[in-house]
């Protein structure tokens, strides 16, 4: 079995919803979070759950940030508008406000 790595609360909050969080258990062995995604749970988490710490995250409206700030891209509304033109959905207000933050 291998261990998997939970990036977001939705699965655990369904699951345990239908009782079938142990279905994680049977299918992983381990499962591994983040301290964010333990935090948004809220609730205590059988053993079987590591926590992972030490890592930077980011999303992907993150790393476009990233690469307008490192100069590698010289704007990161174009790229944006080119997610946004496909099925990749994200928040208009958090696009905003990084593209307030970076001065565009």
């Amino acid at each position: 079995m291998n261990s998997v790595i939970i990036s977001d609360t939705s699965c655990l909050i369904v699951l345990d919803k239908i009782d079938q969080l142990s279905l994680l258990k049977a299918l992983y062995g381990q499962i591994v979070i983040t301290p964010v995604v333990a935090a948004e749970y809220g609730k205590d988490l059988p053993d079987w759950f590591k926590r992972l710490s030490g890592l930077a995250f980011t999303s992907t409206l993150g790393i476009i940030a990233r690469a307008k700030q490192l100069r590698i891209i010289p704007a990161a509304r174009p790229v944006f508008e080119q997610l946004r033109a496909t099925d990749f959905r994200f928040s208009v207000s958090f696009m905003e406000a990084i593209l307030e933050e970076l001065g565009e």
